[in-house]
């Protein structure tokens, strides 16, 4: 073996040159290899995204390789769209989008209270869309503060979600009005915030009895 080798001098140094310039290329290739992370948050809550021949479903990581990718939106009584997202080495990216029904526009909405999460999380962001905006105005003009907030869910985006929640209350065996609004919050300042943005609605926090728990 050592012989053939040596009588080869030529293909030997051609095969190491070679072995030496694919190192790099084998190690970018290793290093990309699903290195960034991208997360959907779709409305309605039964949407799924397709792309690459596969189906995922809202608020599940996908660990995918850095590029540009273009994929599909689907719901059961709803327009499809496609939308693109693109992910740099070692990005978790979080993709929001909504989809409207060809015959009724948002009103399904109306009664999905997770999706209107996601809506609101999209309309407070920069490039919201101005019937996405519309309709969210006009919804909450026609609802009372208590229709707005069912007990087991906190529908309003709030810039720091950790300081307070507030929650229908009526249900509690505390509240001794016809309309209750809970206030969980750490501190003082988490209560004053919560009836703040209460008053920001456009209602009074003295017309609810108001139930503070201590988070």
């Amino acid at each position: 073996m050592r012989n053939k080798i040596i009588s080869h001098p030529i293909i030997f140094t051609t095969v190491i040159a070679v072995i030496i310039l694919l190192i790099p290329l084998v190690s970018t290739i290793l290093s990309n290899t699903k290195s960034s992370t991208v997360i959907f948050h779709l409305a309605p809550s039964t949407a799924t995204v397709e792309f690459k021949h596969q189906r995922y479903s809202s608020n599940s990581p996908i660990n995918l390789t850095p590029g540009t990718y273009t994929a599909t939106v689907s719901a059961p009584g709803f327009e499809s769209k496609e939308i693109s997202f693109t992910l740099t080495k070692n990005s978790n990216v979080t993709v929001r989008t909504f989809l409207v029904s060809p015959d009724s526009g948002f009103l399904p909405y109306e009664s999905n209270y997770d999706a209107l999460y996601t809506l609101r999380e999209i309309a407070a962001s920069d490039s919201a869309p101005s019937d996405l905006t519309e309709f969210l105005t006009k919804y909450d003009q026609k609802l009372t503060i208590v229709d707005r907030l069912p007990v087991t869910h906190n529908l309003d985006v709030i810039s720091d979600p950790g300081s307070f929640y507030i929650f229908n209350g009526s249900n509690l065996p505390q509240c001794q009005r016809i309309f209750c609004l809970e206030i969980g919050a750490g501190t003082n300042s988490g209560f004053t915030d919560a009836e703040d943005l209460i008053k920001s609605w456009g209602y009074n926090p003295s017309d609810y009895q108001i139930i503070k728990s201590q988070k």
